[in-house]
C-alpha cells in the first residue's frame, strides 16, 4: 500500500464521518434545505474517495488517467453551487447597481481558481485539459457564490450572518478539489496529497460550521 492510498483512505474516513454527522444532524424535518444541500456535496466527494479506493485495490496498480470517481468531485460542486445559488442568492443580491462592485470582487474566486488549474496544468504537463475543464466546471462557479456569499452585507439576516464560516470552508474546498484534480490527472502526487488532505479537513469543518449555523437558520 503506497502513501497516496493511504491519505485517499484517511480522507475516506473523515469526508464519510461528516456526511454521516450531517445526515445525522440536518436531513430531518425541521432542517433548512441549505444545509442539507452541502452535506450532500460532502456525500459526492466521499463516494468519489471510495471509488478511486476501490478502483486501486481491484486492479493493483494506481490509476492515472480519467475515471468516474471524479465526478465526486463534479456532484461536490453542484452542490455547493446549488446550496448558494438556489438558496441564498434571490435573498443576497437584488440585482440593483450598488451591489455591482461586490458583484465583481466575488468574481476574483473563480478566476483565481482558473489560475491556479491553468498553472498547475502547464507546470505539470497535464495533457486531459478538456477533460478536467469539464470536471470543474461546477466548481468555478460554486466558488463565486461562495465570495459572494461573505463580501455581501447580512442584511440583519441572521442566517446570512450564520453561513459565512461554511462558506469559507466551501472556498477552500473548491480550491483544493482544483488542486487534487490537477493532480490526479497530470500525475504530480505532491498536488493529489495536497489538494485531498485540504478537502478533507475542510469538508468536516463546513460540518462543524454548519452545525453552528444550523441554530440560527430553521425552517
Amino acid at each position: 500500500m503506497n502513501f497516496i492510498m493511504i491519505v485517499k483512505m484517511a480522507a475516506f474516513v473523515f469526508s464519510a464521518a461528516a456526511f454521516t454527522v450531517g445526515c445525522l444532524e440536518f436531513m430531518r424535518k425541521g432542517k433548512a434545505m441549505y444545509f442539507q444541500i452541502i452535506t450532500l456535496s460532502v456525500g459526492c466527494y466521499s463516494l468519489g474517495l471510495l471509488f478511486s479506493i476501490i478502483m486501486t485495490i481491484c486492479t493493483g496498480t494506481a490509476q492515472t488517467g480519467y475515471n468516474s470517481g471524479y465526478l465526486g468531485i463534479t456532484g461536490c460542486g453542484l452542490f455547493l453551487l446549488s446550496a448558494n445559488y438556489g438558496q441564498v442568492n434571490g435573498i443576497l443580491d437584488d440585482g440593483t447597481s450598488g451591489f455591482r462592485k461586490k458583484r465583481v470582487t466575488a468574481a476574483a474566486a473563480p478566476l483565481a481558481l482558473l489560475v491556479l488549474w491553468s498553472a498547475g496544468a502547464v507546470i505539470c504537463g497535464m495533457k486531459n485539459y478538456f477533460t478536467s475543464f469539464m470536471l470543474l466546471l461546477p466548481v468555478f462557479p460554486a466558488s463565486y457564490f461562495c465570495l459572494k456569499v461573505l463580501v455581501f452585507p447580512d442584511m440583519d439576516f441572521a442566517f446570512l450572518k450564520s453561513i459565512k464560516p461554511c462558506n469559507v470552508c466551501m472556498l477552500i474546498i473548491c480550491a483544493a478539489v482544483t488542486v487534487q484534480l490537477t493532480g490526479e490527472l497530470s500525475g504530480s502526487i505532491v498536488l493529489e496529497i495536497a489538494g485531498i488532505s485540504a478537502a478533507a479537513v475542510s469538508v468536516c469543518l463546513m460540518i462543524r460550521a454548519a452545525m453552528n449555523g444550523g441554530r440560527a437558520w430553521t425552517v
